[in-house]
């Protein structure tokens, strides 16, 4: 066999472990083969040592074996001292084992936060959900509670102490929107993301102290989707998953603070009750369930319109004839409440019904449609024009329309 073959052998074997024991034998026996080789030749016979060395396969073999050696142990300790800088792909790895979530995100300003609750399935996607909001963040209604949980939605409104409840949609879709703003499962990958796009830029900082988190503070840069804005994360320097966001905008030649978002809870199974709202509204609530299939008046071939005008032209029929589970379909509050509200007055004709125009400042599918009846109450008729009914889509229903309000 070529010295070149015992060389190559000689390297492979050496190169396969790294540990001390292991790094100490090779270095032990290619100083042994060293001294052996030295010590055959005398100083007073040795002409040149360097074109002896070059020629001898036995001190070329040891001299690469001491490279090797060298390498190896260099490798070995490397690795124990210099453990691998912190990047964000640790966290969007860390990420993939979130199962549960609890949000809280604060308002300066507010001492109550807005909160959330998430529970994701093994494909990493959202299977359920919760949000609450307080009365500051929602003047008008007031505080509410959503929840959604398989195909429908659950909505309670607290000062209206009503319960709605609606068929689920796209709503996959809406809570993913919302959630690149809060889930730090999207957060952390959309931060990367834009990195690569050159759209921020990120600062991370490991203090020396290991128990502290790590900060990375990621600022975006004029041209994206959200100059002037700033986000800084505290991430648990052990779990690689993120603790606490900081958001900052930036005004009068600084980075004010403008809330916080607070992950907590991690992988902490959330009780199945707080996806549904059912049982949590008080028994007291009006109750709204808008997931039934035949809910509403079918629009058809007819446009907005016609299909709006029809709706209350049936709901008014249904009524003449006090049909109230028919009347119930069309301003689903239940049959109860209908008889509450219209069994003192016997409705008797349509005087005139329409024409629908579409509800000013409205973002949806809504439209107004004035309705003059004629109606006998204590033996007496009399009419009354109702101006301002307000008609429009099922929610997740398009083309199935329902009144809203009959107005004042």
């Amino acid at each position: 066999m070529r010295p070149a073959d015992n060389i190559k052998r000689f390297i492979d074997k050496a190169a396969v472990s790294t540990h001390p024991h292991a790094d100490e034998a090779v270095l032990e026996a290619v100083l042994a083969a060293q001294r052996k080789a030295t010590d055959k030749t005398s100083a007073a016979t040795r002409p040149s040592l360097r074109s002896i060395a070059m020629r001898s396969p036995i001190t070329t073999l040891a001299a690469a074996a001491v490279v090797v050696a060298a390498v190896v142990l260099f490798i070995g300790l490397w690795d124990k001292s210099a453990p691998a800088a912190y990047a964000l792909d640790m966290t969007i790895e860390a990420n993939q084992s979130v199962r549960w979530l609890h949000i809280k995100n604060f308002t300066i300003g507010h001492a109550e936060p807005r909160e959330g609750w998430i529970e994701f399935g093994a494909d990493g996607q959202a299977r359920r959900a919760r949000s609450q909001v307080p009365d500051w963040a929602s003047p008008v209604e007031g505080a509410w509670v959503l929840a959604w949980k398989d195909d429908t939605v659950q909505r309670w409104t607290k000062k209206e102490n009503r319960l709605m409840i609606a068929k689920a949609g796209n709503v996959r879709e809406q809570l993913t929107a919302v959630l690149q703003e809060l889930d730090p499962r999207q957060i952390v990958a959309h931060i990367a993301d834009l990195e690569q796009r050159g759209q921020v830029e990120i600062v991370t900082e490991e203090p020396p102290d290991k128990t502290k988190p790590i900060v990375v503070t990621v600022t975006y840069l004029p041209g994206s989707d959200k100059p002037g804005r700033r986000k800084v994360l505290a991430v648990d320097p052990v779990t690689k998953l993120v603790n606490t966001i900081g958001l900052y905008e930036f005004q009068d030649g600084q980075y004010r603070q403008e809330g916080t978002i607070e992950l907590r809870e991690y992988n902490q199974p959330i009780d199945p009750k707080r996806f549904d709202l059912t049982s949590e509204a008080p028994p007291s609530a009006q109750r709204l369930d808008l997931s039934a299939t035949n809910l509403g008046f079918p629009q058809g071939l007819l446009n907005d319109e016609q299909a709006a005008t029809e709706t209350v032209r049936a709901f008014f029929e249904a009524l003449i004839d006090q049909d109230y589970e028919e009347a119930g379909r069309l301003i689903p509050i239940g049959t109860a409440a209908l008889k509450e509200h219209f069994g003192k007055a016997k409705v008797l004709r349509i005087v005139s019904v329409g024409p629908a125009t579409p509800t000013a400042q409205s973002q949806d599918k809504e439209l107004t449609v004035p309705c003059t009846i004629e109606y006998e109450e204590d033996g007496k008729k009399a009419t009354i024009t109702l101006q301002g009914i307000r008609v429009g889509e099922l929610p997740q229903q398009p083309g199935r329309w329902i009144i809203q309000t009959l107005g004042d």
